[in-house]
């Protein structure tokens, strides 16, 4: 079964418990495969109950009705500061955010990628990202722009996955850390 049908079969279970499927990760591994499936509230309160009881509801659906053909771990989350980004409307929420991705294929020789998100509408999205220098055999290629930022464009079908990049300096509002000032008439050792 394909997470696309998995997503379709758990969305409702989900849906009725007041929360929301954000979205699916499944990757086999030698002995027992993972199947890790990321849920949301409308305001991003998720805890550990929530967590418990959609696992708790979930795993005899999916153990009869998924057909995974190995055993697998479950495992629900919240999809966290560092959310994935599954589907086009993910993206498009997160407009002007930080992201970072990687491509099923290079493009320049390059499959990571990190940068502003710009736009995301039609199936691709558009990333900020900075011009970066090119290695060669003996050192270093600068190119004159390097640095720079310019945007690329990728189509959804072309990632292979892609998470927010959480700012932690946003949420303290200290983006530089400065040692406070010293106090008149007194000495430090």
């Amino acid at each position: 079964m394909t997470l696309v049908l998995i997503e379709e079969l758990l969305k409702p279970v989900i849906e009725s418990m007041g929360l929301i499927l954000w979205g699916c990760e499944y990757s086999a591994g030698k002995q027992t495969a993972r199947l890790r499936v990321y849920i949301d509230k409308a305001d991003g309160s998720i805890d550990l109950d929530d967590c418990v009881r959609v696992s708790h509801e979930i795993s005899p659906l999916l153990d009869v009705e998924a057909g995974l053909n190995s055993a697998y771990h479950l495992e629900v989350s919240s999809p966290g500061l560092n959310r994935p980004l599954f589907k086009e409307a993910h993206y498009s929420m997160s407009i002007g955010a930080d992201i970072k991705l990687t491509l099923y294929d290079p493009v320049d020789g390059r499959r990571n990628f990190s940068g502003r998100l710009v736009a995301a509408e039609a199936d691709q999205i558009q990333l900020c990202v900075p011009k970066v220098k090119r290695e060669i055999k003996k050192g270093m290629e600068v190119s004159p722009d390097a640095g720079q930022a310019q945007t690329l464009v990728f189509a959804l079908r072309d990632i292979k996955k892609a998470r927010l990049v959480y700012d932690f300096s946003d949420a303290t509002g200290k983006k530089d850390r400065k040692k406070p000032a010293k106090k008149p008439g007194k000495k430090s050792n």
